[in-house]
């Protein structure tokens, strides 16, 4: 590797003279040192870490929906005296934030269907039940 590189640096040296060299060397290091802390900023911005940034963050939000979903479900279970007792952990804050959550899902489906995207099956079938 070095040796590659100390011959990458011969040639350009004869190609562009030694100061055209090590101005092109640092131009490289610093196209170089930008992608590095690029990746390590900004981990779904190389084509390579997006599919798995993006599953897992599909992952980690529907896990944060389907617990206050949960406690949404449990609190109608209550009102509608099919459950005489809530679930456990069941609060007020959680049931909001679960009537917010299917506001959002409600709101994004509205935007989908006005900017005519195509859904998914898993889609079609989360927009039929909100």
């Amino acid at each position: 590797l070095i040796c590659l590189a100390l011959t990458f640096n011969v040639i350009l040296a004869r190609l562009f003279t030694v100061p055209g060299a090590f101005l092109l060397n640092l131009v490289i290091l610093w196209l170089l040192l930008r992608l590095v802390v690029r990746i390590l900023v900004f981990p779904g911005s190389i084509v390579l870490f997006k599919r798995s940034t993006e599953a897992s963050y599909r992952v980690e939000m529907s896990k944060q929906f389907a617990h206050h979903l949960e406690q949404l479900h449990s609190y109608l279970a209550v009102t509608t005296r099919r459950c005489p007792v809530p679930g456990p952990g069941t609060t007020l804050e959680g049931v909001m934030l679960g009537c917010m959550v299917v506001e959002g899902l409600v709101r994004n489906f509205s935007v989908q269907q006005r900017d005519e995207v195509h859904l998914t099956a898993e889609q079609a079938q989360v927009k039929l039940l909100v």
